[in-house]
């Protein structure tokens, strides 16, 4: 059995055609790996979800029944995911008898991929049994807040 060189010339060619193709686009691709990887990098790994984490430190350990005139702090934690260095505004609010009283705007820097503790201090003017204390992010526009039952 005897093969046609003439017959197979076309075959040949697409494959010799495939071949260079394939040499020069790997030239190409180790000439300008940097380039080509930041361009397939998001193609290829997986991404992370951008978020910011506020939560209050200690749940438990906060005044669920301060006393009238009486300091007391709240400690609540800010972690950063969101892939690059932030600055957050945030504002204690303190609502008594409907009535809300909002405490100087704060900022703390936050690099990626790490938390900051902070403490907001308050205290309740007159007894009343359904205030609330919340910390607002003023720039990610989330916010925590909890109950408390003022005491005479």
């Amino acid at each position: 059995m005897f093969v046609r060189l003439r017959d197979r010339i076309p075959t040949l060619t697409k494959w010799l055609g495939l071949a260079v193709i394939l040499i020069v686009a790997g030239y190409f691709i180790d000439a300008n790996r940097d380039s080509v990887w930041q361009q397939l990098r998001p193609l290829v790994t997986r991404q992370g979800e951008k978020i910011t984490e506020l939560y209050f430190t200690d749940y438990d350990s906060l005044p669920k029944t301060p006393s009238v005139g009486r300091r007391y702090a709240v400690t609540f934690t800010i972690v950063n995911h969101e892939g690059e260095n932030m600055v957050y505004q945030y504002q204690a609010i303190v609502t008594e008898n409907g009535k809300s009283r909002r405490l100087d705007p704060q900022s703390v820097a936050v690099a990626d991929g790490q938390a900051a503790q902070l403490q907001a201090s308050f205290s309740v003017s007159q007894p009343y049994v359904n205030d609330e204390i919340a910390i607002d992010l003023l720039n990610t526009n989330q916010s925590i807040r909890y109950k408390v039952f003022s005491l005479k």
